[in-house]
């Protein structure tokens, strides 16, 4: 292909490129090999043209970027049109990968490479294709999918070096399975576990069981509060008793005693004496108010030692 010379700071890099980011030192060592020795002329930039005019690096973003650190007038580059029809996700996703590929000099994060992977399998690759392309085996790929679908909090304390792909694929499908809700809470576990990732995902696994615990025990303690007045009966998460057959939730019973309240206030501050308190009081029917009194007094105290050991559990 024909090279063409031309002004870096005309050149965009690719924002959709395997690599999330540039090595600092990468770029800051091309700098001052450029300016020492120029820029090396075997080693031209692979652009692609946009049908927009657009000239996007395919590859060599790190000496696009130091060329127009120094103020390079212009680099060597190896232009390829591309039309409508080349964009294609599918063509997108080989160009990725061809990406990836040329990069492999470079430490690629895991998730770097799992994303291309994933996204040009996706797309209709080969997995046999993609694996060949990056230098990993078929079954590395197939274990790695899993990772995609990762939490963020996971993907981010892999790529940091944290954890190994290993421990993110055990608490990865520890999460699908829905054995755990917590991730900054398991990520915790796990790096408190050890080094290792056989020590990592053994402290996830006890950290699974006891939530299990948990919440075995919380349920255990939620069906003792099924007395038999309240079996069978279509129940409101906020009951708080069942009188006359009829379900009183915690709206209710603050409704009710809100009104007797106000009528005995009124009763209090009322200048017009008795026979005005007792017109008021006549719009509470007095035998229910006692009903339901009597009513919550004794599940109350029914509930009392149950709410005691509940606490216990749910405070573990």
């Amino acid at each position: 292909m024909k090279i063409q010379m031309v002004d870096p700071k005309l050149l965009v890099l690719d924002e959709d490129q395997p690599r999330e980011s540039l090595d600092a030192d990468h770029v800051s060592d091309l700098a001052f090999s450029m300016k020492t020795d120029g820029y090396d002329q075997e080693c031209p930039v692979v652009v692609r043209k946009m049908p927009d005019g657009t000239l996007i690096v395919k590859n060599g973003a790190h000496r696009t970027t130091s060329a127009v650190q120094i103020g390079l007038p212009e680099i060597p580059c190896i232009i390829s049109e591309v039309t409508d029809k080349d964009l294609t996700d599918k063509e997108i996703a080989k160009m990725r990968l061809e990406q990836a590929r040329s990069n492999m000099v470079l430490n690629h994060k895991p998730m770097e490479l799992i994303n291309v992977a994933e996204k040009a399998i996706q797309e209709g690759i080969r997995i046999q294709i993609v694996a060949a392309k990056i230098g990993k085996s078929v079954k590395a790929i197939q274990d790695d999918r899993v990772l995609f679908q990762a939490p963020g909090a996971i993907k981010k304390v892999l790529n940091s070096g944290d954890i190994s792909k290993q421990t993110a694929r055990h608490i990865t499908e520890k999460f699908m399975s829905d054995e755990l809700k917590n991730v900054k809470k398991t990520l915790q576990k796990a790096l408190k576990g050890g080094r290792t990732s056989k020590a990592q995902c053994a402290a996830v696994d006890a950290y699974a069981d006891e939530v299990a615990a948990s919440l075995a025990g919380r349920k255990e303690n939620q069906d003792m509060f099924d007395t038999e007045q309240t079996k069978g009966v279509k129940t409101d998460k906020n009951l708080v008793c069942v009188h006359d057959g009829k379900n009183f939730t915690l709206k209710n019973v603050e409704t009710y005693f809100n009104y007797m309240e106000k009528s005995v206030n009124k009763y209090l501050s009322s200048p017009l004496g008795n026979g005005h308190a007792n017109a008021l009081l006549e719009k509470i029917d007095l035998i229910k108010a006692e009903q339901m009194v009597k009513s919550l007094t004794a599940t109350a105290m029914k509930m009392s030692e149950e709410i005691v050991k509940y606490k216990a559990v749910a405070n573990a």
